[in-house]
């Protein structure tokens, strides 16, 4: 390459070589790259505040009455690797067993302050909450309700009661 042409090829070298005093700039670009992963159509998500109030209530075969009452929010974790699949419980749970013979029982719980879970965990800690025990000198029977997130709202599915013979 000749002196003229190098002189005008613009590298700091070549300034270097024609004796001028140039200023190079050198453009550094950073890019950032986001990636939106959708969670498996199995894991719903949960993408906004969810406010719930929903009773229900069976009778059962055992002639035996169960209500139950569920007020409360689940509220989304919206950073971090939980985002769109943990939520954040915070819920009033209350239920009543009426038995023929037996004295009525009422339990109030109350979910809150547990950490980001799945809505799954949710469900079990609700039933578990709301789970009765009667017992007689025949027998006892244990009152576990199974509740559901559908949708956007909550859903009592049954109650399971199994029954065992007292051990004397």
């Amino acid at each position: 390459m000749d002196a003229a042409r190098l002189c005008h090829s613009g590298t700091a070298q070549a300034f270097a070589q024609c004796g001028e005093e140039r200023t190079v700039y050198r453009l550094v670009a950073h890019f950032s790259l986001a990636v939106l992963v959708q969670p498996l159509a199995s894991s719903p998500t949960v993408s906004s505040f969810l406010m719930y109030d929903e009773a229900f209530d069976f009778t059962l075969d055992d002639g035996c009455h169960y209500s139950a009452h569920i007020a409360g929010t689940l509220t989304p974790v919206l950073s971090g690797r939980d985002a769109g699949i943990k939520v954040e419980p915070n819920f009033d749970i209350s239920a009543s067993l009426a038995c023929p013979r037996l004295a009525n029982q009422h339990i109030d719980d109350r979910l809150s302050n547990t950490g980001p879970m799945t809505r799954e965990r949710v469900e079990a800690l609700i039933s578990q909450s709301a789970t009765m025990t009667s017992e007689t000198t025949e027998r006892r029977c244990v009152y576990v309700p199974t509740v559901r997130f559908i949708g956007e709202g909550i859903v009592g599915v049954g109650v399971h009661a199994p029954c065992t013979q007292p051990r004397w």
